[in-house]
Order: C-alpha cells, then structure tokens, then sequence
C-alpha cells in the first residue's frame, strides 16, 4: 500500500496511522518509509533505522537511509561488473561510478532495488506493507521504472542478439575471437547462454518483471493518494492519477486531509472554508470513482501511538474489507462452491465486491470488519 501526495499534505501521519489501525485490527503489518525526510519516526516518537523496529505486537517499521542506499547499489553494481568482466579491473570503477552517484535516476533505481528486496523477502511475512513515500515526482518515477525498465531491456536484448547473431557470423569464418586489454584476455561469446552481457539482462528482466507483476495486481497493490483541499494538491493528484492509470498502477483511494468546518475559523478566514468547499466538491466529482475519505484539520499534528489512534480509521477498515474480500474468495475454490469457479469469475466477483465495499465508504456507511466470519461476510 503506497501512500502518495505532495509535501505537506500529511501523508506520513495517514500512512502511519493506517499501519497502526491495521495492526490493532489483528493484521500483520510492516510500515517502509521510503521519504528521504523520514518523517515516520518523528510522527511515533521513535529513533527508526534500517533495521526493523517493534513498534507493537503487530507492527513493525523500518527507514530507508537513500544515501546508504545508493551506496550500496553502486557497490555491489561494481562488484558485479568486475566479476562479470575481467577486464573491467584495470579501469578505475571507483571514480567513475563517484560521478555515477550524481547522475540522473539513480536516487529512483536505488529506490527500486529496496522495493524489489521487499516484495522478495518480507512480502510473505506480512498482511500488508505500507510504504510512506517521497514526495509525488520521485515516487511516480519509481513506480512507473518497472514498466520502462522493460521496455528498455526488451530494446537492449534485441540489440544483444543481433551482436551474438554477427559474432556467430565471424566465428564460422575467422574462428573463436578473442579480446584483449593490457594483457587480459577475454573470449568474445557467440551464443546467449555463454554470453555474460546477454545473462545480466535476462537476470535483470526476471527481477523486474517480478516487481512490476506486483505493481499492477490491484489484488496486491494499492496507491491512496493524500492532498489537501486545495488548488496545488488538487491539481498534482490529477497528473499523478493520470500517470498511475497509464502505468497500470491502481489507486484505489484519496483522502482528504486538513478540512476545515464551521466553527474551526474565525470569520476572517470565511473566503478560506468556502474555497476550500469548492475543491473538495471538484475532487469528489473528477475522483467519483474513487473511494474517498476526508480528515478534520487539527490544530496539531499527532505525535505518538494514542495520538495516532485517534486519526481516522477508515482507510484501514476499508482496506481490512479488501483483504477480507480478496482472503473469501480465494477460498472459495477450496470449499468447491463450484467446479467452474474459474479465474474469470474470481475476478468478476472481486469486483462486484470491491464496488459495493467502495459504495459503502462512499455514503459513509463504514463496513467494520474486525471480527469477521464466513456468515458475515457472506452478508
């Protein structure tokens, strides 16, 4: 679950605060702040790191240190390189990939490897993972990596073929080639299961294209996009919806953090609250397909766990509900409710499902499902 927004709108205080109502509800939760900020442990009152914390029986949180991150990438790309590719060693890696650091995407590739190494080693360990992200620029980039990853692999390994097709070519002419610098030899691969260059991209293909099979399942990943009743917020959720949808990405709710109500202001601060009315009656209309949930402004921030109890609920009951949903029909099939239960019709009923939960939440009628059985849920 990746909880998005511009800086300021509250998203770490939504997002932690989801995780511990989750958790409270009996799920096992992980809560990855991936904000460079690291606002999380400010909103618990904790020191977090890179190692998981305890923050209650059910939850667990860890923070993203970005630079430790990109260096470790760097590291380990070099090392791969130099194993990969002998000759490699007499060139100083080190410099070059100091300049790397700086470049362009790579905050956003480091990014995607820590997100892979999550999905790979925690997702099983876990109810759900809620990810507090960056600010919306860098957290569409990387969302939106995978699917251009693979675009580019698709571009990069073409390329490769034709390379070992000519060298193939040669090779029934001249014999083996072999390349040479300062003294290291290294033999030039024809075929693609000897070829290390070829291997590296098909490794890299496989790794991605686990991610991105994550990314796009809207049975396994949520977005819920956070902004305020405002002109910028507004307008910057709208691009980022766009994105997402174009990559696939589901976004499956919005919350409306910081309204104010009559009775909050002075009069002074009228033409605010009318304002403020207007964007949240457009939000509701170009988002209507969306479920959305709104939060009082308060005077303060929540700080610590009781604080944070008291911060709405509804996203985690309304995810509890999908999980619920998601968790009865992949039961069903068991139970052999029918012998034609086929994929298709899981799908159809997971979305009947998800509109009538989504209407629900709509009309404010909150499905609680903290002790849910069979016959409820059936229901």
């Amino acid at each position: 679950m990746f909880f998005i927004g511009k800086g300021g709108v509250g998203k770490t205080t939504c997002s932690v605060a989801t995780a511990i109502h989750l958790a409270d509800r009996g799920l096992k939760v992980l809560l990855v702040s991936l904000d460079p900020a690291h606002n999380a442990g400010d909103a618990l009152q904790l020191s977090l790191s890179d190692t998981k914390t305890a923050i209650t029986p059910n939850l667990e949180a860890i923070e993203i240190d970005l630079e430790q991150l990109m260096d470790r990438y760097l590291k380990r790309t070099a090392k791969a390189m130099k194993e990969s590719y002998r000759y490699l060693r007499v060139i100083n890696l080190e410099n070059l990939l100091d300049a790397v650091r700086y470049s362009p995407g790579i905050e956003e590739y480091a990014t995607l490897e820590a997100l892979n190494a999550i999905i790979t080693h925690d997702a099983e360990r876990y109810d759900t993972i809620i990810f507090d992200t960056a600010p919306t620029g860098l957290t569409l980039r990387v969302l939106s990596l995978p699917t251009i990853s693979l675009r580019w692999i698709e571009k990069l390994t073409e390329i490769r073929t034709r390379i070992l097709r000519l060298r193939s070519s040669v090779e029934h002419i001249h014999g083996k080639q072999v390349f040479e610098i300062d003294g290291i030899k290294e033999p030039l691969a024809s075929e693609e299961e000897d070829d290390k260059t070829m291997q590296e991209l098909l490794g890299y293909r496989s790794e991605i294209q686990q991610v991105h099979a994550v990314l796009t399942n809207p049975e396994m990943t949520s977005v819920v996009a956070v902004l305020n009743p405002e002109e910028m917020p507004f307008v910057e959720t709208q691009r980022a919806a766009e994105t997402l949808a174009k990559f696939r990405i589901p976004l499956k709710m919005l919350i409306i953090n910081k309204v104010l109500h009559t009775g909050q202001i002075p009069s002074g601060m009228t033409p605010k609250l009318e304002k403020q009315e207007d964007v949240t009656a457009r939000i509701r209309q170009t988002f209507s397909e969306h479920t959305i949930a709104e939060e009082h402004w308060r005077p303060e921030e929540p700080h610590g766990l009781e604080q944070l109890r008291q911060f709405s609920s509804t996203p985690a009951e309304f995810f509890q509900a999908l999980i619920a949903v998601n968790a009865r029909v992949n039961n069903l099939e068991q139970k052999d409710v029918s012998k034609d239960f086929s994929q298709t019709s899981q799908s159809c009923l997971r979305a009947k499902l998800y509109t009538a939960i989504k209407s629900l939440f709509t009309r404010k009628n909150i499905l609680t499902v903290q002790q849910t059985d069979d016959t409820s849920l059936d229901n």
